[in-house]
């Protein structure tokens, strides 16, 4: 299973205890998008945790990548099951441009069983939208044709926070008329993320199993509630959402790979 959550690392009672008490009940092979830029320093926390909670795939290994043009700025990690998929062939970090290679936005494993699962930590248009017309024309097209590369030699998971709200069932207030100036529910954000689903032949995860499914959110601020975080794989082929996620698929993508 590959959990979609957005978890951040905590190293307090209360942090450790939500965090494990989150992983026995999900029991993930792989869980990405544990935020934010300090995992080098609570590596070792979150694989004993891991280690303690999910004691028949200890011991737990992972892969990070960190901001290093701007200290403290973002960061995204993945912890795994080294048994994960058949087996954790290859890791890597930053392969979609230099972005990515300086502010640590992603992580891949490439499991046994022929799946490469991405987590993404995607760059934020910015508060002023400052950095949209990167995102869109930059980011969004690189990440494509990345995905595009490796759609061709295994069956691909994108997950993570991917800082786009595509359709109006994943803004609490769609209609606000502030929600086209706002980074992630920009019109030029959520049709680059239509573009991606298109072109890719990729689909939602969750509105895939859940269509009609109202009210479930992964980000909030006040009056600013939004789904960012997403899990999007391929709708065709021989390696298509139907085998990879099972039919309890809920909130964490429950994902086959034998």
């Amino acid at each position: 299973m590959v959990s979609r959550r957005p978890v951040r690392p905590d190293a307090t009672g209360a942090g450790v205890r939500s965090l494990a008490a989150l992983l026995e009940f999900e029991e993930p092979d792989v869980t990405h998008k544990l935020q934010e830029a300090n995992i080098p320093e609570v590596e070792p926390v979150l694989l004993d945790i891991f280690d303690r909670a999910l004691p028949s795939a200890a011991p737990h290994r992972a892969t990070w990548a960190v901001s290093t043009a701007r200290k403290g700025y973002s960061g995204t990690c993945a912890i795994y099951s080294p048994s994960a998929g058949g087996g954790v062939e290859r890791t890597a970090v930053g392969e979609v441009d230099t972005v990515d290679r300086e502010e640590g936005r992603t992580v891949r494993l490439d499991l046994l069983c022929g799946l490469s699962v991405i987590g993404a930590y995607v760059p934020n248009s910015g508060a002023s939208l400052q950095r949209l017309t990167y995102r869109v024309d930059g980011w969004d097209e690189s990440l494509r044709r990345h995905l595009e590369k490796l759609d061709g030699q295994n069956a691909v998971l994108l997950c993570g926070d991917l800082n786009a709200a595509h359709e109006d069932s994943d803004i609490w207030n769609p209609e606000d008329s502030r929600m086209p100036r706002q980074a992630g529910t920009t019109p030029e954000e959520r049709a680059s993320f239509a573009k991606t689903l298109h072109e890719l032949g990729f689909v939602d995860a969750w509105r895939w199993q859940h269509p009609n499914a109202k009210g479930v959110y992964s980000a909030s601020l006040v009056l600013n509630i939004k789904v960012l975080d997403h899990v999007l794989g391929p709708c065709h082929g021989q390696r298509s959402l139907p085998d990879l996620v099972s039919p309890a698929f809920a909130l964490s993508g429950r994902c086959r790979c034998h």
